[in-house]
């Protein structure tokens, strides 16, 4: 069972490992940082930090970062083009707030079940719980899906 919610990824790219790390510069802005609309420079749909031989980005988004993945890459060149390995996880903020509202809410439900003996509320607890922990699965899903599409659209429609 995977509590963090996570996912790996592997391109194998017929572009050499420089030209890999040049498209995707291409399209990832510099900075780790919450962006607004006097701050946005460009339209680059990443963030982060690119290496010669890994890098670590974020969807570039106007919001909070919520469930927002952690993209952690490392490009490896290969005699005819690249290996990229991806992994996708969750912020550390992320995994902190889910990780705080799980335990509370596991707290909870032992309180009401030893100290108060009332199961109605223990349950309502532990169902508070799974649906917080529910919905940020979903959330992080959906924004995995939109940022495997964005590299996908930057490693693959790239003339080599």
């Amino acid at each position: 069972m995977i509590l963090w919610p996570y996912y790996r990824e592997t391109f194998v790219l017929a572009h050499s490992a420089m030209e890999a790390r040049r498209l995707l510069s291409a399209n990832v802005r510099g900075g780790f940082r919450i962006l607004n609309r006097e701050t946005a420079v460009n339209d680059a749909p990443f963030k982060g930090y690119i290496g010669e031989h890994e890098f670590a980005i974020t969807p570039a988004v106007r919001t909070a970062p919520a469930f927002t993945p952690y993209i952690y890459g490392r490009i490896e060149a290969t005699s005819k083009g690249c290996i990229i390995w991806v992994e996708y996880r969750l912020l550390v903020e992320t995994r902190m707030f889910l990780f705080l509202w799980v335990v509370i809410c596991a707290g909870l439900v032992f309180f009401f079940l030893f100290a108060y003996k009332a199961r109605l509320q223990a349950v309502t607890a532990a169902v508070f719980g799974l649906a917080n922990y529910l919905i940020a699965l979903v959330a992080f899903r959906l924004n995995l899906k939109r940022s495997r599409r964005e590299l996908n659209r930057i490693f693959n429609n790239a003339p080599v």
